[in-house]
């Protein structure tokens, strides 16, 4: 019988948080670096990342050199607005504030959030998930609140979807997706780059 998604989410969310600060530290370096080296974040103009926070793979050096290299910079606004989702522009790579839910949303310079966006008006080229766990042909496993797989629903063609992951979160046997879940093409964790198998 195959694991339930709630029960994957509880075990995958366990084992990320029995990792020490400085082994989440460590685990993000190097999967930064790996990542800012790739012909992906390279070729990429236009990024949708995430505000990291918790234990999730830090985005703060990505969010800073993403700026710096001129590229657009969106991140998911925290929750849906009446049933649907949005993304915000981030204008520089520390301003941002906490949202309702804790998790770090774009400020204007007046401290202000900045304008929430559709999707389909920015159409990312590269586009960075977390997740609480992940399997080796892109299944993913989110926090259940469904936000990504409604955010990115209607995929441009030309989007690739990568997700950052500690090696701990990676899952060989496959998960029990549903049509809706949105799957990744590549798993960046500390150790390897996985090219998944769809």
């Amino acid at each position: 019988m195959r694991t339930s998604k709630t029960a994957l989410r509880k075990h995958f969310l366990s084992v990320r948080e029995r990792m020490a600060a400085s082994e989440c530290e460590f685990a993000s370096a190097r999967i930064t670096s790996s990542l800012l080296s790739s012909k992906l974040f390279c070729h990429a103009s236009r990024l949708l990342l995430y505000a990291s926070f918790r234990k999730e793979v830090s985005t703060s050096s990505l969010l800073e050199v993403s700026l710096n290299e001129g590229k657009e910079v969106y991140l998911p606004h925290e929750k849906l607005v009446e049933g649907r989702p949005f993304i915000q522009p981030l204008l520089e790579a520390g301003q941002m504030k906490k949202g309702r839910l804790g998790i770090p949303i774009p400020i204007d310079s007046y401290g202000k959030p900045t304008p929430l966006l559709e999707y389909a008006a920015v159409l990312p080229k590269l586009v960075l998930l977390p997740g609480v766990g992940f399997d080796l042909q892109g299944g993913r496993i989110g926090y259940g609140g469904g936000f990504y797989d409604r955010l990115l629903a209607k995929k441009n063609a030309e989007a690739v979807f990568v997700a950052l992951a500690y090696q701990c979160q990676i899952s060989e046997e496959m998960f029990p997706l549903s049509q809706y879940d949105v799957t990744v093409d590549y798993i960046f964790t500390e150790e390897r780059i996985v090219h998944c198998k769809k």
